[in-house]
């Protein structure tokens, strides 16, 4: 096999941490600002948001856990906000509570779309994910917008794993936006850098 499989954990009950049956009461909050203004039909400042969650295990009382999040989006134009670079950080991790584990499906996961696009959705998971984007977007007329664009990340066991920036995945690549009035309806992308040869997506 090309990637290694990776072995699920237990919970010190025995009970995988793969399983799927579970209720969760899920309590928490979200602070969001938004300080981006919509100018020639880019956005130009930035976004923030900060979240912290509760997740209650009504089920087995083996996997309750928290779950934090902090998205920082910025918009900076390049003497016209129809020509701008935009930049993100996103970062993402679970906390289990003593005793307790994270099902592997609400742990963080990187690839596709939103993260690192040379990578198959959901490629790489683990309780912490880092991921740092840059785009240089341009608007070729009223229905298109054009980029090149630069990922980075990495997933983590340990929070402070996030931060060396060891075993970093990279990749670029290129992008065309289809919409109007700011909004994209269709996204084409190349994508290339990653170990997995070169992505074609087309995205709604």
């Amino acid at each position: 096999r090309r990637f290694p499989a990776r072995e699920l954990p237990t919970t010190g009950g025995g009970a995988q941490a793969s399983q799927t049956n579970l209720d969760f009461v899920r309590l928490g909050g979200r602070a969001y600002f938004n300080y981006a203004e919509a100018e020639q039909r880019a956005p130009v400042g930035g976004r923030y948001l900060f979240s912290l969650n509760k997740y209650l295990d009504q089920t087995a009382d083996q996997y309750s856990f928290n779950r934090w999040e902090v998205d920082l989006q910025q918009y900076i134009p390049v003497f016209t906000p129809s020509r701008l670079i935009a930049l993100r950080a996103n970062a993402i991790g679970v906390i289990p509570d003593d005793g307790n584990d994270v099902p592997f499906y609400l742990q963080p996961t990187l690839g596709g779309s939103h993260t690192i696009r040379a990578y198959s959705h959901q490629r790489f998971r683990d309780r912490n994910a880092l991921v740092l984007q840059a785009e240089y977007r341009y608007i070729l007329n009223d229905f298109m917008t054009g980029s090149v664009f630069y990922d980075t990340g990495k997933v983590a066991f340990d929070r402070k794993d996030l931060w060396d920036f060891d075993g970093m995945k990279n990749d670029y690549g290129i992008s065309v936006r289809f919409g109007f009035a700011g909004i994209a309806a269709l996204r084409a992308e190349i994508a290339w850098g990653g170990d997995e040869g070169t992505v074609y997506a087309l995205r709604f």
